[in-house]
Parts: structure tokens; C-alpha cells; sequence
């Protein structure tokens, strides 16, 4: 599937919301969306960049900053992904968590728990939304925490994410 209009949307709502709740400045924005496309005509299209450029590579954001104001603003719970098991839907791949952000770490029964860095971004959470069958419970995550959850993800199967090793060596 081709992820690259999600990713690019997904970009520009985060660093519109991000100007909005008062966390960066426009012309912050503008530095971290001109370093953003750079990276897109390299042909680094493969997840959303514009926290890791604007946390790591321009530092205008703080990303303790950007989770602490997750937790009381918009009242979301913080998970750290290196210390929970991954039980995630069936069929979901490690290429659609990468596009988005975000790793659906759990489920009971109709209810889904998802860690995404990217929850100021509307086409992030509207993706996941029509992708899951259920109630979503939403959890802010570090850059950090999300890749120690893609490494499991990827190391876990080599194939669909939450897919059993029977279905992996049937594909």
C-alpha cells in the first residue's frame, strides 16, 4: 500500500497543531517543513519525519515537553512500548504503524490501545479509526519508545504484524 499521501497529510496537520497549542513557532515550522521536504526528495518517504527534525535535528521542540503537554491538555495516558508485550490486531503490518506513528500495542475484546507520537495529527488518528473495528483508547509515546515497539514488530514475524508464524510461512 502506498502510505505517501497519509504521511505527507498526516506532516502537515501535526505541525499546524503543533503552531496551534502554542509548542513551536511558525517560523519553526516553516525551518522544520523545508528540512521535511529535503528529506521527502531524498526518497526518505517511509514515516512521518517532522517531530524527529524538529525534536532532533533543529531542536525547536522538547519532546518531554510535547508529551507532558499530551498528558494534561488532551489528557492521554503515556506508555513506554519497551515494556509491554505487543498483542496487536490481526493483519496489521509494520508498515502501516511506521506510516503512522503509532502501534496498536493491545486489545480487549471491541477496544483497541494505540501509541502514537503523532495524536496532534487528524489523518493519523481518522487512519486507525476506519482501520480498526472498535472503541479506541489513544496513548502518547516517545520517538524512542515507538522504535523499540517497530523493532519487536519487525523482529517478531518478518511479515503482518500480529500474523502467526503458520500464517507468515503460508504467505
Amino acid at each position: 500500500m502506498n502510505f505517501r499521501p497519509l504521511i505527507l497529510r498526516s506532516n502537515r496537520f501535526m505541525g499546524t497543531n503543533l503552531v496551534n497549542q502554542g509548542l513551536i513557532g511558525e517560523e519553526d515550522l516553516e525551518a522544520a517543513n523545508e528540512r521535511l521536504v529535503d528529506s521527502f526528495n531524498s526518497g526518505e518517504i517511509l514515516r512521518p519525519r517532522l517531530l524527529e527534525i524538529m525534536i532532533y535535528e533543529l531542536h525547536v521542540l522538547k519532546e518531554d515537553d510535547l508529551l507532558e503537554h499530551l498528558s494534561k491538555d488532551s489528557k492521554l495516558g503515556l506508555i513506554d512500548l519497551s515494556r509491554v508485550k505487543l498483542n496487536l490486531p490481526q493483519g496489521v503490518t509494520a508498515e502501516e504503524c511506521l506510516a503512522t506513528g503509532t502501534i496498536p500495542f493491545d486489545r480487549l475484546e471491541d477496544r483497541f490501545f494505540l501509541a502514537t507520537t503523532y495524536y496532534y495529527s487528524n489523518p493519523v488518528k481518522d487512519y486507525w479509526e476506519k482501520r480498526l473495528e472498535g472503541e479506541i483508547e489513544w496513548f502518547a509515546t516517545s520517538i524512542e519508545s515507538l522504535s523499540s515497539g517497530m523493532e519487536d514488530l519487525q523482529g517478531e514475524t518478518g511479515g503482518p504484524v500480529g500474523a502467526t508464524q503458520n500464517e507468515v510461512s503460508a504467505t
